[in-house]
């Protein structure tokens, strides 16, 4: 998840990895169709995909982004609180 985006050319854009990752998320939360109107709080478990070193401060960004995508949020400022966390009992994204 660190590598969300990539250069070519000066431009800046989604991974192909991370453009995958929206599409697959957005089709399982299709199924669950839902909308915040208000203030909320965003809390995300993690499956960690191996032991190296993983920063997971880039997971929050692609969630918010992939919910308002999805338009259960209408913006991100919509989130008052934010809990990210490894979880060994989620599975890892490949």
């Amino acid at each position: 998840m660190n590598a969300l985006w990539r250069s070519n050319q000066g431009k800046v854009h989604r991974s192909d990895r991370y453009s995958q990752w929206r599409e697959d998320a957005g089709w399982k939360k299709a199924q669950r169709p839902g909308h915040v109107d208000g203030q909320c709080e965003v809390v995300i478990s993690a499956g960690k995909p191996d032991e190296r070193c993983r920063e997971i401060n880039a997971i929050p960004k692609a969630v918010l982004d992939l919910l308002q995508a999805c338009s259960v949020l209408n913006d991100d400022s919509q989130v008052t609180s934010l809990m990210a966390k490894w979880d060994n009992t989620v599975a890892p994204v490949a």
